[in-house]
């Protein structure tokens, strides 16, 4: 509990640099100039908590205030040529060796937990910055949790840190909306790229509509939807093509919906909601309602320009991958697609080849694997949604023999009704992860009476478990 305290009232570690470290003492030694006492109380803080951190500045004002009557501001710790300090901090974040890893700190203010989730949400933001994806379907993320899990709230907060421009949520929305893009009063001239589209709570006739589809998959610069109007077909036309992040509790899609969406599952351990329950409890001892972010870090992403990407190593992945599956027609772009995003958010310290291309190194690749692997939500890398991952997990769970039942799967299965269950699994035999072995073959033989239940196994395929950098 204590952990939680400091984390939630401002004194979490989040280093950046030295340069950091620099600036602060400066204004701290400018802003208690006439006051010998709070200037030596301020920098032995400062000494002993080294290496400053962006974190650390918020406890350091706390302590001076509640201890010493100081009424000082952050913002008037920075007060001198602070454009120029922000510009600079800014720059000194793009300079990360681990840019999400940094993000995800900032995040940890907010959201308790989650670092994870909180980093593919992220990551696939960040694709507004890379023109050259492989496939345009590696910007889509669908958060795909129950009710009251707090996946809404985790989006929410992580999408809060890009620049409000950049940033189009609807709660809710519908197939003919999505398809004027002057619907929003847009200008004419107005288009999709560099935006991220954030559709909260999806309901089934848009995520399964057609026009949903094209908006989901179009990867050309001019791009057309059809709708009905008045009971005419009209055609219209979009330009460039945004990030898409969906969430939904309720919405199953098929194999072609997950295919374009693959899902992210947020923590609902028992664990987990005990770590959230201790943070509402520090959250009500502070008093804060809601963690500010540090205006560099929204000021970093809004000086990120999109750039085309190449992969140098591109190739050398490929020999690791399967084609057992058909789904790695797809993921195969989505691993390097996640590694060409590293590298565009890293661009201020990636290299350039000379037709203009910024170049992929080691870090990039570890990087887009860890969140690539986060991605799937089984060893054979096909995407499943939250229902269709439990019924595997709990069939792995029983474990008696390698066909199974749906009336042995209802003893022990949880929160998911039968002809929910029936529809998932048609939906898993459909994607190859389950076999429908039909009729059982125990009812030939008498030995089951007349209970006829269609038997299942899980599909023999191959684990996919991409090397490490060096094993390329």
């Amino acid at each position: 509990m204590e952990a939680i305290q400091k984390k939630v009232c401002g004194m979490g570690e989040e280093s950046i640099n030295s340069e950091f470290s620099n600036i602060f003492v400066k204004r701290i030694l400018e802003y208690f100039q006439d006051d010998n006492k709070l200037r030596d109380v301020a920098l032995s803080l400062i000494d002993n908590l080294k290496p400053i951190t962006a974190d650390k500045i918020t406890g350091i004002i706390d302590f001076l205030n509640n201890n010493h009557h100081a009424h000082i501001e952050a913002t008037d710790i920075f007060n001198t040529n602070k454009d120029i300090d922000r510009i600079h901090l800014a720059k000194t974040i793009l300079a990360s060796e681990d840019i999400p890893k940094l993000y995800s700190k900032q995040f940890a203010k907010r959201i308790e937990g989650e670092e994870t989730s909180s980093e593919v949400v992220f990551m696939k933001a960040c694709s507004i910055y890379v023109n050259n994806l492989n496939n345009n379907i590696s910007s889509n993320l669908r958060v795909d949790d129950d009710s009251g899990l707090g996946k809404d709230y985790i989006v929410h907060n992580v999408l809060d840190i890009f620049p409000k421009d950049k940033v189009i949520t609807r709660k809710s929305t519908s197939p003919k909306l999505l398809a004027y893009k002057n619907s929003l009063d847009y200008s004419p001239e107005w288009d999709w790229n560099g935006k991220i589209l954030y559709l909260e709570d999806i309901t089934s006739n848009v995520y399964n509509s057609p026009v949903f589809k094209v908006f989901s998959s179009a990867s050309k610069d001019v791009w057309s939807t059809e709708i009905l109007i008045n009971q005419k077909p009209v055609e219209k036309e979009h330009m460039g093509r945004p990030a898409i992040i969906v969430t939904t509790a309720e919405v199953d899609g098929n194999s072609e919906t997950l295919r374009r969406y693959p899902s992210l599952h947020i923590d609902d351990s028992k664990a987990q909601t005990k770590k959230i329950i201790e943070r509402s409890g520090a959250i009500a001892q502070c008093g804060k309602v809601k963690e500010i972010y540090g205006s560099p870090y929204t000021e970093a992403l809004d000086n990120l320009e999109r750039v085309d990407v190449k992969v140098p190593y591109g190739k050398k992945i490929t020999k690791h991958l399967s084609a057992e599956h058909s789904i790695m027609r797809t993921n195969a772009h989505m691993i390097q697609d996640l590694i060409k995003i590293s590298t565009a958010i890293h661009q201020t310290n990636r290299k350039k080849d000379d037709e203009g291309y910024y170049l992929a190194n080691e870090k990039d690749y570890e990087i887009g694997k860890r969140n690539y692997e986060r991605l799937m939500g089984n060893d054979k890398n096909i995407p499943t949604s939250k229902k269709q991952e439990r019924i595997i997990n709990e069939v792995k769970r029983l474990n008696k023999s390698p066909k199974f039942s749906v009336p042995e799967l209802m003893k022990s299965i949880k929160g998911i009704s039968k002809p929910s269950v029936y529809d998932n699994l048609n939906k898993l035999i459909e994607i190859g992860l389950v076999t429908d072995l039909g009729d059982a073959e125990e009812l030939q033989e008498g030995t089951l009476n007349a209970r006829h239940s269609n038997y299942y196994k899980l599909s023999s395929i191959n684990s996919l478990v991409l090397p490490s950098y060096n094993e390329l």
